[in-house]
């Protein structure tokens, strides 16, 4: 095993930790608060201008803080609707269910997060590094990031270059 190892297994382990700790409910509102937080922010972001007090200097200054304040504003809410919803799975009696969910939940993100840093990584000449080249685990990641590819868009994945030799192994 190389770093590059230790490393995937240390992310995904720690997501997995992480969602077990949080929960089912909680991992998937986070993941929804925060592209809906993200869309809605893009979506209002003119209207909440007008709101902006006149002392904030500049338009780039209050087009960010209608945007943050958007943005905050629905991750604080589902937030909220996560905790209440986690506080009612307790209450009746599916709260290790939903840690266990969650601990699934948690593996799933780790993958992805894994997924986007060996994409970010193949940009370069990382994977020709031995670290990476021997690692036990890059044959699969690689094949994961290759089956993900058709999902970003053109402009990002062109920059995409892996060439191990395993790689072109479809998970479909």
């Amino acid at each position: 095993m190389t770093i590059f190892d230790y490393f995937v297994l240390g992310i995904i382990g720690f997501s997995i930790l992480v969602g077990l700790m949080r929960g089912a409910i909680r991992e998937f509102f986070s993941v929804i608060g925060w592209a809906l937080a993200f869309y809605l922010a893009n979506k209002f972001n003119s209207e909440v201008i007008s709101y902006i007090p006149e002392q904030v200097p500049g338009e780039a200054v209050k087009a960010i803080a209608a945007f943050l304040l958007v943005f905050l504003s629905v991750l604080f809410l589902c937030t909220l609707l996560a905790l209440l919803l986690t506080t009612l799975i307790k209450a009746v009696g599916l709260g290790g269910l939903n840690r266990v969910l969650g601990g699934l939940a948690g593996a799933v993100k780790g993958v992805l997060i894994v997924c986007i840093l060996a994409m970010l990584a193949a940009m370069t000449d990382i994977p020709k590094d031995p670290r990476w080249t021997n690692a036990m685990l890059s044959a699969p990641v690689e094949v994961l990031v290759l089956n993900l590819l058709p999902w970003i868009p053109s402009s990002i994945a062109e920059h995409v270059h892996l060439e191990h030799e395993q790689a072109d192994e479809s998970l479909i």
